[in-house]
């Protein structure tokens, strides 16, 4: 029986390779095991982000005056931080 596809709320953020927060950041799905919308979000003053992700395996990038990062991600129900750090 096939997983279902229920979207979970995730919390993220985007720091430096010194592990402080990039304000402002853009974030996007680039790849992922389940079709998803091209969309792309901004984080707040100190990095944070939210986005729903159903259950698969994502690649979101970031981008920032540093330059770009990548993380691969669970979706689904997983309830860990995601962290994407750029500029390494």
């Amino acid at each position: 029986m096939a997983q279902p596809l229920t979207p979970a709320e995730r919390a993220g953020r985007v720091v430096d390779a010194a592990g402080r927060p990039v304000p402002y950041a853009t974030v996007v799905i680039v790849a992922g095991t389940t079709p998803m919308p091209e969309i792309a979000l901004r984080g707040d003053a100190e990095g944070r982000f939210g986005l729903r992700l159903p259950t698969g395996e994502f690649t979101l990038r970031a981008y920032g005056p540093a330059g770009t990062g990548d993380a691969r991600v669970e979706g689904g129900a997983a309830t860990d931080e995601i962290v994407i750090t750029i500029g390494e």
